[in-house]
């Protein structure tokens, strides 16, 4: 079980109320034979997920078994963060309607979208790992046979230090992210939250630890204790 004084993995209960006029995905068959994994990574801007996902690209560069999408975003490509595919709005929704993304959403007046190429990577047995909106939560798990969802949190004082320092976003729309990150808290039997209040190191080390759990997702390898923590057998 990954449990530390700040930095924790738990298990939330099961709910959709939390999707909110999701972005549809393009329309992808409901039941598929694939025997890969998608690995949802959700999480309030601020909360450190570009941190984590980068530490577990090196963490995993050698293991054939994982695959990190880079997404395609309409922000230019020296916006700072994360490293992407950056479109102009024409040009991403000249891709959208080639269903060229197998999810895509907007936030923030941007449009996002994971490239329908990542799909090929499930479908061939591998787990993909893609930041993705919570908004797109419940329609990736009706289109996609085996999700997991990793869930990246921090306190509101500490999601609030991190997106001053970043200086990408003015009062308001820093305002409107943390509004956001208390109001929208994914839920179900597939979520694993990690709680990225301490070090990077430690939180890095259970976000490694909670992709080698869903790599390994099956109901023989996890049991619940009386308080709802997942126990990594």
């Amino acid at each position: 079980r990954i449990s530390m004084s700040r930095v924790s993995i738990t298990t939330a209960a099961m709910s959709s109320a939390y999707c909110r006029n999701p972005i549809k995905a393009n329309a992808l068959p409901s039941e598929t034979r694939s025997t890969g994994r998608l690995i949802l990574v959700v999480g309030p801007s601020g909360a450190g997920k570009d941190s984590l996902i980068d530490a577990a690209r090196t963490r995993f560069a050698g293991d054939a078994r994982v695959v990190f999408a880079r997404r395609s975003i309409t922000r230019p490509a020296d916006a700072g963060g994360e490293d992407h595919e950056a479109l102009s709005v024409d040009d991403f929704e000249n891709r959208r309607k080639s269903a060229a993304f197998m999810l895509h959403w907007q936030a923030y007046g941007l449009l996002y979208g994971i490239p329908v190429r990542y799909r090929e990577a499930i479908d061939a047995g591998k787990a993909v790992v893609a930041n993705v909106s919570r908004m797109v939560l419940n329609e990736a798990r009706r289109h996609f046979a085996k999700v997991s969802v990793l869930h990246v949190t921090a306190a509101p004082e500490t999601i609030a230090g991190r997106i001053a320092a970043r200086g990408r976003e003015n009062g308001e729309q820093a305002t409107a992210r943390l509004r956001r990150a208390v109001a929208t808290v994914p839920t179900g039997e597939d979520v694993v939250t990690i709680v990225n209040d301490s070090t990077l190191a430690e939180a890095a080390a259970s976000f490694e630890q909670a992709i080698l759990w869903a790599l390994d997702s099956t109901p023989e390898r996890q049991t619940q204790t009386r308080h709802g923590q997942t126990k990594l057998a």
